[in-house]
Parts: C-alpha cells; sequence; structure tokens
C-alpha cells in the first residue's frame, strides 16, 4: 500500500510526518469542497431569518478556499516536479554515435 506524507508540526516538538494511504490523501480537497458546499447549502435552506446563517456560509466559503488553496498548491508542486524531472531525463538521455 503506497501513502503520501503530510508533514505535521506540533509545539515544541520536531517535525513529524504523518502518513496517510493515497485515496484518502488524494481526496482531500474533495472533502473540503463537499463539507464547504454542504455548510453554504445549510446556511442558505436554514434562511436569512437565522442568526447563524452567516456563521454557515462563512465556514462554507473558507472550507471552499481551503480545498482551492490544497488543490493549487499541489497542482503547482506536481507541475514542478514534473518539469525537474523532464530536466533530467534530457541531461542523462544516452546519445547514439553509429
Amino acid at each position: 500500500m503506497t501513502g503520501a506524507a503530510c508533514g505535521l508540526l506540533l509545539p515544541n516538538q520536531t517535525n513529524r510526518t504523518m502518513w496517510l494511504p493515497s485515496p484518502v490523501y488524494e481526496r482531500v480537497p474533495q472533502f473540503w469542497l463537499l463539507l464547504g458546499l454542504l455548510f453554504f447549502a445549510f446556511g442558505l435552506y436554514l434562511g436569512f431569518e437565522f442568526n447563524l446563517i452567516f456563521v454557515y456560509l462563512g465556514i462554507g466559503l473558507l472550507c471552499i478556499g481551503r480545498s482551492a488553496w490544497i488543490f493549487q498548491a499541489r497542482h503547482l508542486q506536481r507541475s514542478k516536479q514534473a518539469s525537474h524531472s523532464e530536466e533530467h531525463t534530457e541531461d542523462q538521455a544516452p546519445t547514439y554515435q553509429g
């Protein structure tokens, strides 16, 4: 089973790495998006007469923003790794001298 590392910093402790299974790690942005949409929809369902609607809408928007941030950060990291690995394969490519 493969996994992915997530950095976890705790006060008064060194940097620890938490390992998650790959299917769980890959679904984290979707989880945040779903959670945000649920908060947002539930806030709208309760209506503007409910006193805490702005809390529900705010939490929903924060969760959706967190999802977008995670997705963008992973996309940038993966594209950087892909371009970095392509540079190394071009440098190490054998040349044919025939």
